[in-house]
């Protein structure tokens, strides 16, 4: 009579170990496909890099953050038509929701240097002003290390939409007419034009095996207003129709020359 209460306590016993045992495997599956889910987002998520880097004469070179310059930009002059003209100072695209500020890139040696670039929108040395009858090319991140960049949501612009640039007080509006996507080592987009056409710039076509864009994204805009001062000279030199722009496959990099 005494043995049943053994045999029982002992089988309660076992039934308590193998539920412990299912619970642990249980929380043990579920924890390492947290894990897993979490490190697949983090290989597979783009790193932040300086987006469509337009440059300057023959060869290309992106300057790291924080280092000095060692030559002053080779910055075309504005003529006597283009000197009261102000550069841009702000753009609106209220299609993307964007209200930012522009800064001015340099020419460094023989590329543009958009390395301290992040949440601002950067304005090419030797593009045009706003209002003027040449392109002005705005270039900035599609994301950066930690969010997302100024430029992300320029993919999704539509013809139609409006960009508004600010130089001071005074607003300028464009119109988006049409959209490209150009290799690297393409800047054509970045040439000077007949009329006043905005030309917004930023890297697309994330690569996961190269870990690099592999195409730059050009949305080009016209001025919406009928009349626009006539400026027969475009501020870009003859000499830097023939630049080039560079991939560049991550932050703080230095590609090499391009030839």
């Amino acid at each position: 009579m005494r043995e049943r209460p053994r045999k029982r306590k002992n089988l309660r016993t076992k039934e308590i170990g193998t539920v412990l045992v299912f619970l642990g495997i249980t929380l043990l599956v579920f924890t390492t496909s947290r894990v897993g889910n979490h490190a697949e987002g983090m290989m597979t998520a783009p790193p932040a890099e300086p987006t469509a880097s337009m440059p300057s004469p023959p060869a290309i070179v992106f300057s790291t953050p924080g280092a000095e310059l060692t030559e002053t930009p080779a910055i075309a002059e504005p003529t006597e038509e283009t000197a009261d003209r102000p550069p841009p100072s702000r753009l609106v695209i209220p299609a993307m929701d964007l209200d930012a500020p522009i800064v001015a890139v340099p020419i460094v040696g023989d590329t543009w240097d958009v390395s301290s670039l992040t949440h601002e929108i950067g304005h090419l040395a030797g593009t045009a002003n706003p209002g003027e009858r040449s392109n002005m090319v705005l270039s900035a991140h599609v994301t950066l290390r930690t969010e997302a960049g100024p430029f992300q949501r320029l993919e999704w612009l539509r013809k139609g939409a409006t960009a508004v640039v600010y130089a001071g007080e005074e607003a300028y509006t464009y119109r988006v007419v049409e959209k490209k996507y150009v290799a690297p080592d393409d800047i054509s987009v970045a040439h000077p034009t007949s009329g006043p056409v905005l030309t917004l710039l930023t890297c697309t076509k994330w690569d996961a095996e190269s870990r690099r864009y592999s195409e730059r994204l050009a949305v080009i805009a016209r001025l919406v207003e009928e009349e626009t001062p006539d400026w027969s000279r475009s501020r870009v030199r003859p000499e830097y129709y023939g630049l080039r722009l560079v991939p560049h496959s991550r932050p703080g990099q230095v590609p090499a020359k391009m030839q």
